[in-house]
């Protein structure tokens, strides 16, 4: 919450966008998902600090293998796109099925898993299975 009021300036705080980056490492260390994803998308981004994909990509993973749909779909996004980790069109598909069986709907993602190939679609379904 803290990190909100940085980030947007409010109640009488000034905006510090690298005061709330602190604030949201710290939660997303306490395993607090949400933190964990706005501090991915932040260092993805390059937001209150350096640019850091490889860590971004990582703390999207562990809010996505927590659970967390929202960060199942955008951990496969980061896969399509290979952004903080090598693309992998497998990985992608298969953490979009698993938030997609969750009930999060993405066209962008429906039209990726239309255009894998049958053999992709297969190992990504294999894979979906085995994920958290």
């Amino acid at each position: 919450a803290m990190a909100q009021v940085y980030a947007n300036g409010v109640g009488g705080k000034p905006r510090d966008e690298v005061q709330a980056r602190g604030l949201l490492a710290q939660a997303a260390r306490q395993n607090y998902d949400t933190a964990q994803i706005d501090l991915a998308a932040w260092m993805i981004e390059g937001r209150g600090g350096a640019r850091d994909l490889k860590s971004g990509f990582g703390w999207m993973k562990q809010a996505a293998e927590g659970g967390n749909v929202a960060a199942q779909n955008r951990l496969a996004k980061l896969y399509m796109g290979g952004i903080g980790t090598d693309p992998d069109p497998i990985l992608a598909g298969a953490w979009y099925v698993v938030a997609r069986r969750a009930g999060l709907i993405d066209p962008q993602m429906d039209d990726f898993l239309r255009g894998l190939t049958d053999d992709q679609t297969k190992q990504a379904l294999q894979t979906a299975n085995r994920l958290p």
